[in-house]
């Protein structure tokens, strides 16, 4: 009770807070009012069984249908991040891809770099960032089915699909794996050229989407935000 009291006083920064901490004035008060019968029940008083039925009575009427809304609120606004965290992710992957297409354009040069640590080094990097490409895209069709199942944001549901389709229809996994692969045969220019073209097909990806109103492109490239439900 005394950690839900402090929660309830505290300063409420968003919205959700604020309803949160609404929600727990009548929870407390009711603890309160549940608190005193018991403090003033004694073992084997009759009238004991019936203060407890009443006390759950008046939990079911006030608390759980406002506790329920408060939860699935927090999840929504947990979904909604996880979304926007995603977006971060794959502007993350490009930028991680632009420095490694620059490290390894020495290998473009006339005469190419014959440093072979380093591009053991950029092999290795490649592999992480297609490793975690894969990984964003099979996330993106996990939140999409949980989006789904909120029937509240058709159209980012749809987005999140189509964004992930296109970075298989891109071919962008396949350019990096033939970058490490190339990488691995110490052939430096192959290696900078397919690490070259996949980071134009993610780039592409990024404006093609923005330019055509994908919402989660938005997110992750010209419009970093994401609009929610007013009442959360």
């Amino acid at each position: 009770a005394e950690a839900l009291r402090k929660i309830r006083d505290d300063f409420s920064v968003y919205d959700a807070e604020d309803q949160l901490r609404k929600t727990l004035t009548p929870v407390l008060e009711n603890m309160d009012a549940s608190h005193a019968k018991l403090s003033s029940a004694k073992a084997g008083d009759p009238g004991l069984a019936e203060t407890v039925r009443d006390m759950l009575s008046r939990w079911e009427q006030t608390e759980q249908p406002q506790i329920r809304q408060q939860k699935e609120n927090a999840a929504e606004i947990a979904l909604l991040a996880s979304i926007s965290q995603s977006a971060s992710r794959y502007k993350q992957l490009v930028t991680r891809q632009d420095r490694l297409a620059r490290q390894a354009s020495r290998y473009a040069e006339t005469p190419p770099s014959r440093d072979m640590s380093l591009l053991a080094s950029l092999r290795k990097e490649e592999e992480s960032i297609n490793a975690d490409l894969l990984e964003l895209q099979s996330d993106l069709q996990a939140i999409a089915r949980q989006v789904h199942a909120m029937k509240q944001y058709e159209k980012l549901e749809r987005d999140m699909v189509l964004f992930s389709q296109n970075i298989v229809k891109q071919e962008i996994p396949d350019l990096l794996q033939k970058a490490v692969e190339t990488a691995q045969n110490q052939d430096g220019a192959a290696a900078h050229r397919h690490a070259r073209l996949a980071l134009e097909r993610m780039t592409k990806l990024l404006s093609e989407a923005c330019q055509g109103g994908n919402s989660f492109g938005d997110m992750a490239n010209c419009s970093p935000r994401l609009d929610v439900r007013k009442d959360i």
